[in-house]
């Protein structure tokens, strides 16, 4: 992972070749809970989104890219089908946004969620654009029920997240997938701390993507 973000770094020094903006947008659905409280789990309604700048595999394994890529990182480079970067402004912006619960009955959810960094465990370009990564999972989440003061929650977990995204070269697609993480939170009194905190969502995003010219 450290290799990849001293390539990512590396790749974004100076020539200049074809990229993708690939921006995303769209509802996700979920819970964040702990599994021995009492009564139904929250379930909320957000949005979900991605930015991200995308490279091709024909273009990362070109002439004019690998010979400004180190040395010791040009095997790596060549094992890759394409290279996804995300600048560090754009890992401030949280990837899951929790506004609304959809059961009455239970507690009001709200929070938002970020992965700032991702490690790809499967990944395969064609015919679909599918991945399994893993990520940490930062969050804040706040339950709030009526005559009650809202209770807010920093999270911190390790996360899954299968996508299913139509090819990054269309200038519109679509993505499917979702996130299982399990971790910990700092929780309210009452509850057992020997449980791990489990947050699970799942959405859709409209995929809009913009050619762009990278300097590398």
């Amino acid at each position: 992972m450290l290799g990849l973000l001293a390539l990512s770094t590396t790749l974004g020094l100076a020539a200049k070749v074809p990229a993708v903006i690939n921006i995303g947008i769209g509802p996700t659905i979920g819970t964040v809970m702990n599994p021995s409280a009492a009564g139904p789990a929250p379930l909320s309604v957000g949005v979900a989104l991605r930015a991200e700048g995308w490279v091709g595999g024909k273009t990362l394994h070109s002439k004019k890219v690998m010979k400004r890529v180190p040395r010791k990182y040009r095997g790596m480079v060549r094992q890759m089908d394409d290279l996804h970067v995300v600048p560090l402004p754009v890992m401030l912006v949280p990837d899951t946004v929790f506004v609304a619960s959809v059961k009455p009955e239970a507690p009001t959810m709200r929070g938002a969620g970020w992965t700032p960094v991702s490690l790809y465990l499967a990944h395969k370009v064609k015919p679909m654009h599918t991945s399994l990564a893993a990520s940490p999972r930062l969050g804040w989440v706040q339950y709030s029920e009526e005559e009650a003061d809202p209770v807010n929650l920093g999270w911190l977990g390790i996360d899954l997240s299968p996508e299913v995204q139509s090819p990054i070269k269309k200038k519109v697609g679509v993505a499917v997938g979702g996130n299982a993480a399990a971790g910990f939170a700092t929780e309210p009194v009452g509850l057992d701390e020997t449980l791990p905190w489990l947050w699970l969502d799942g959405y859709v995003r409209l995929q809009l993507r913009f050619d762009y010219t990278a300097d590398i």
